[in-house]
């Protein structure tokens, strides 16, 4: 069967059965499930699939024939998770107007910032992962035209903003199918065999663990929105929105992290690992005088051997050295090899001129090095209404390694 023999109307996309879910975490295990045995794969999907983050926020779609829907020999299938985002983008009209000799404008009058229709919209993103085409029935276009019709039923869903992906497979594939792609960097931190010294991290730092995390993250998820709405009112200090331009929040709310730090605590016993129970650290500051502290929070992949940045924050330009110390030493306790960092510009990260990764200014042992990534590469379909209609730019706020699926 190929799409050159078959009529594409023959074909549709549904949500899986349970039976077909299933079917699909058994052809996938070959290419996610490395190291872990087909039992313990099923088992962790099993796992993950009763999280917040999934549960009825995540559909798998298959691309099957019309007439077999319920097959278990499924064409192409992917997943797809719902979860909440803010957008909001820039009217063009909100560009300095020109003037000519005569005193007239090229522009309409600029709106105001902050006007009704410029204000954030928090919805819906449609975040995908897990594209999988069996061997036998790739190079036929079903890939394609799966991803065709996910994206036409996605973008008719109420609340749509936008979908997101990462690709593992370049930059054009997901392109011609709607999703514009990005170029993405990230720091790589090589762990050293010796331990930080009590004065490298200091009294300052207070682990992050399943009991004291949570309000954290909802501090910062209420910081963010914040920042945006000032964006948008032409009050934050960083960033100034830029006329016609777009932007995209992927919130990082508890169920996201909760996900990402699930998979961790089920595959790091699977492998013969201590079950990790430090998900990142804050430096304590007094009483009052922060609303959101500096902190960081990281995945432990146990399959790489990597420690993954999965969002930081910090509120002086000392602290990113003390938090990265703080992740590079828990990489070390957990015999991980190396601390991955996504590069995200600062602009974005809503902070002023700060700290950024210069590998001459940290630890020599750590041998920082910034690597351009061929997988996991960030892109974005824009579903928004005509309120947030526009060609310009997109800048994808705080696109840290949270936001992956």
């Amino acid at each position: 069967m190929t799409l050159s023999s078959t009529n594409e109307l023959d074909l549709i996309v549904k949500p899986a059965s349970p039976e077909q879910v299933v079917a699909t975490w058994r052809r996938t295990h070959v290419v996610w499930g490395k190291k872990l045995t087909l039992e313990k794969y099923l088992e962790r999907e099993q796992v993950l699939s009763h999280a917040a983050f999934t549960g009825p926020n995540l559909t798998v779609y298959v691309l099957v024939p019309r007439s077999q829907p319920d097959t278990l020999d499924m064409l192409a299938h992917c997943d797809v998770f719902k979860r909440p985002c803010l957008v909001y983008s820039v009217p063009a009209t909100n560009a300095p107007s020109e003037k000519l000799d005569n005193g007239s404008s090229t522009e309409s009058e600029a709106l105001p910032s902050g006007t009704p229709s410029n204000r954030p919209t928090q919805g819906d993103a449609y975040s995908i992962a897990s594209v999988f085409c069996p061997h036998k029935y790739r190079g036929r276009g079903y890939a394609s035209l799966m991803m065709k019709l996910v994206y036409q039923h996605l973008q008719s869903q109420p609340n749509a903003l936008v979908s997101t992906l990462y690709s593992d497979v370049g930059p054009k594939f997901y392109a011609r199918q709607g999703w514009d792609t990005y170029r993405a960097f990230h720091y790589e931190i090589k762990v050293p065999s010796s331990p930080a010294s009590t004065e490298e991290i200091g009294d300052r730092v207070e682990w992050l663990t399943s009991n004291n995390v949570d309000e954290l993250v909802q501090q910062d998820c209420r910081q963010l929105s914040d920042k945006v709405q000032a964006l948008a009112l032409g009050t934050n200090p960083v960033t100034s929105p830029s006329p016609g331009g777009r932007y995209l929040l992927i919130l990082p709310n508890n169920a996201t992290m909760e996900w990402h730090w699930l998979r961790a605590q089920f595959v790091g016993p699977a492998l013969g690992y201590t079950q990790p129970e430090r998900f990142g650290c804050k430096i304590t500051a007094p009483t009052g005088t922060l609303s959101v502290p500096s902190f960081i929070l990281w995945i432990h992949d146990f399959v790489t051997k990597e420690l993954h940045v999965l969002r930081t924050h910090w509120n002086h330009e000392h602290d990113q050295k003390l938090l990265l110390t703080a992740a590079v030493e828990e990489a070390r306790q957990c015999g991980l090899g190396k601390v991955i960092v996504w590069k995200v510009d600062h602009p974005s990260l809503f902070v002023s001129e700060g700290p950024r990764i210069i590998p001459e200014e940290l630890p020599v042992e750590w041998k920082v090095k910034e690597v351009e990534r061929i997988d996991s590469l960030p892109a974005v379909a824009w579903f928004a209404s005509e309120e947030h209609q526009s060609e310009g730019p997109l800048t994808w706020l705080c696109n840290d390694r949270y936001g992956w699926v």
